[in-house]
């Protein structure tokens, strides 16, 4: 059996399957946005309670614990700042908020739409991640310096489950500061930005294991020991890949 999770933008979905892919029960948990103005933020607290909640509601309800392993799909370009263990040193940023306009002007007025494009294969918007973690080293210094890595929902994830900080293409490249083509964070958009490579999670393709689910995790949600953690991706992009594959 497998657990597959998707945290999107205001819900929680956690699955498990059998081998076969046979949905044996589902755990849906929907969770509030929280506005300021044009500030969008999240919870990532609730984020991880939701996770570990909905694995241990599908292995009680059905009584089965010998999970093989678990993969994770998620939202993209939100961020949270975390401390050395993984805790969230304040409210994510979500996708949807518009903090970086200023920096985003600036990022284009520096490389050009076409340049940025040419690195990332995105257009220079406010509400990819680049511009607003520019607005977090600039306007909360004191939570950047304090950050012992600013993680995606995906790799903040995987870190709780595993203790890895890893994510995948799908997520870096939705950044505005991943090179798709070097297959590596952009040392221009670094260098421009003032932002630390090393505060960056790392980044692996989709399928990668990453490691056992750790003991205290597997003990909470009452799964056996054996069960690996499996690298997913961006929810969107997963999506059209199954969507291709229901295709005749």
């Amino acid at each position: 059996m497998y657990i597959g999770i998707d945290l999107g933008t205001t819900g929680c979905k956690v699955v498990l399957f059998s081998l076969e892919g046979e949905i044996l029960c589902e755990y849906n948990k929907e969770y509030e946005l929280i506005f300021d103005g044009i500030y969008v933020e999240q919870d990532a607290n609730l984020w991880w309670n939701l996770v570990r909640d909905g694995m241990r509601c599908v292995v009680s309800t059905t009584g089965l614990s010998a999970v093989d392993a678990i993969s994770v799909s998620t939202q993209g370009i939100s961020f949270v700042p975390v401390d050395g263990a993984g805790n969230p040193l304040c409210n994510a940023v979500s996708w949807l908020d518009m903090r970086g306009e200023n920096a985003a002007a600036r990022l284009q007025k520096a490389f050009g739409v076409q340049g940025i494009y040419a690195k990332t294969g995105i257009e220079c918007e406010a509400d990819y991640s680049l511009p607003k973690l520019m607005w977090l080293l600039e306007n909360r210094e004191d939570i950047y310096a304090q950050a012992d890595k600013i993680l995606f929902p995906l790799d903040f994830l995987n870190l709780h489950l595993c203790g890895r900080a890893v994510c995948d293409y799908t997520i870096a490249g939705g950044t505005m500061l991943y090179n798709i083509f070097d297959k590596c964070w952009d040392s221009d958009l670094l260098s421009f930005s003032g932002i630390d490579v090393k505060k960056l999670p790392a980044v692996a393709c989709m399928g990668t294991p990453l490691g056992p689910l750790l003991p205290e995790v597997a003990a909470y949600c009452g799964i056996d020991s054996g069960c690996q953690v499996v690298l997913g991706g961006q929810d969107q992009k997963l999506a059209a890949i199954g969507a291709e594959e229901l295709l005749p």
